[in-house]
């Protein structure tokens, strides 16, 4: 049924004045269409409801359930076109729909994040995004995000906000990356830290405590290395959290404290004390990659359908080294594969530029495999020579801009061959690089990431489109 103008967009062109335009998504409109809320289907005043199976699908769980109940939708049409789709329209019984805001929704987002409060995009969100975030905040005074190739335009629009535009990551307020980009890398925060996930994004709030640099436990000389203290600073009623990537059944030791590995990320929680008390032992066949934070929460112990990765490195010569330890002691399959690549920032310098209208200038075939138990690998990367491990890229790349900010990252994608495309899963930055005729300036980062399991195409959120299948793409699994 025809619904009335969402607030902030006009209504239809009088005829002398007609335009053909593409049709504008809002968040109340995505929110009613996957969770089925009560209060978006009102405010859109939606009485029918027309349902593919493709629509069933995309619903939340609690959503398929709901419409199963003929007490909220009562079917009146089940037929199937010549094709053999089947449509189904259903009316809508008073007080039909979910109740309760769903955390996934942009809804949710709208209720957490005050109108006082800094927004920041980081990570080159897509336009949808974009759209979707400036609808949902429309009354925010602070929006800021970085220059982008493509900008957010909204044809009819008479009341949406601007960006602002930084060049740096923010320190306060709430950052909101895509889901696909590891936050710990250069946030120094985990997944587990947002307070809301939806639509293929993630919202942080800064600043809080961060994860420090990857140590490995054992090869300490003398208590935590000394770059790592200020992670010991904790405020009244904080602890100290301890995440930790070690050989299942090996062991570290903190005092009298025994704590068994998993072999996948874990986090547990440590009593509050200054960095210099803090002495740890290790029985393990492996050094484990650890990290620490002063933290209010312990956050999850471990994802039960995910492997774990640890990295770390250095600059050795005109080289940058990165050393990369992957765990896969549950055996979850894998459909995806990986490939390294090479992408300019975004004018923060802490990520890529939007890999959908702005892709990677190089790639390289990795040796990184993800379905057998364990692997060990060394990653030597030449900027000057645009070479991985001695070998050149495999796209034909311009010359480099002296001065502008690059990033060397380990790409985990699988390929949907029944819609088309390879999907990203997800961005792990490993090296950030500025280079000019004098040479080359290396940051090499370390982290400890969960790299979980799952069917492209079958994800919740809007895929990541890298390239269609037609392309000499090789995400084979080996």
């Amino acid at each position: 049924s025809v619904s009335p103008p969402t607030p902030g967009v006009t209504p239809p062109t009088p005829g002398s004045r007609l335009r053909v335009l593409p049709p504008i998504l809002t968040p109340v409109y995505e929110d009613a269409l996957r969770f089925l809320n009560r209060y978006d289907m009102a405010e859109m005043g939606i009485t029918h409801l027309h349902v593919t199976d493709a629509l069933e699908e995309s619903l939340s769980p609690p959503a398929r359930g709901l419409l199963k109940d003929p007490m909220h939708f009562r079917p009146i049409v089940d037929m199937r076109s010549v094709s053999g789709t089947r449509h189904r329209i259903f009316k809508l019984m008073p007080g039909a729909g979910a109740e309760d805001t769903m955390p996934a929704s942009y809804r949710r987002l709208r209720e957490i994040v005050r109108s006082n409060v800094p927004v920041s995009l980081v990570g080159t969100l897509s336009l949808y995004e974009r759209r979707m975030v400036l609808f949902t905040l429309v009354d925010h005074d602070d929006l800021r995000a970085p220059a982008t190739p493509r900008p957010t335009f909204v044809d009819r629009a008479t009341r949406i906000p601007s960006f602002r535009q930084v060049s740096e990551i923010p320190d306060e307020g709430i950052i909101v990356l895509p889901q696909f980009l590891e936050p710990g890398i250069t946030l120094g925060l985990s997944p587990g830290d947002a307070i809301w996930a939806g639509y293929g994004m993630r919202a942080y709030r800064v600043p809080q405590a961060t994860w420090s640099p990857v140590w490995r436990i054992g090869q300490e000389t003398a208590g935590l290395p000394d770059d790592l203290t200020y992670a010991c600073k904790w405020r009244e009623n904080q602890q100290i959290s301890l995440r930790v990537l070690g050989e299942p059944e090996d062991k570290i030791m903190l005092d009298s404290n025994e704590i068994e590995l998993t072999g996948v990320p874990q986090v547990v929680r440590l009593p509050a004390r200054e960095c210099n008390e803090l002495e740890f032992a290790a029985r393990a066949s492996i050094a484990p990659f650890a990290q620490i934070r002063a933290t209010d929460t312990a956050g999850r112990e471990q994802n039960s359908n995910s492997a774990g990765l640890g990295f770390d490195g250095g600059r050795d010569g005109d080289r940058a080294v990165v050393n990369l330890w992957y765990r896969n002691p549950l055996g979850l399959p894998f459909a995806a594969g990986t490939e390294f690549r090479l992408y300019q920032t975004d004018s923060t310098g802490m990520y890529p530029r939007d890999p959908r209208s702005a892709p990677h200038l190089q790639r390289w075939t990795s040796s990184l495999i993800l379905a057998p138990d364990t692997q060990m690998a060394r990653v030597e990367f030449h900027a000057m020579r645009l070479e991985v491990n001695g070998e050149s890229g495999r796209d034909d790349v311009s010359q480099l801009i002296p001065g502008a900010t690059y990033l060397l990252t380990l790409n985990i994608a699988g390929a949907v061959p029944t819609r088309g495309y390879v999907e990203i899963q997800q961005i792990v930055p490993l090296v950030r690089f500025v280079f000019d005729h004098q040479g080359v300036s290396y940051e090499v980062f370390s982290g400890i990431v969960d790299i979980e399991s799952h069917e492209p195409g079958t994800r919740s959120a809007p895929p990541v489109r890298d390239g269609w299948l037609s392309r000499e793409l090789d995400f084979t699994p080996r």
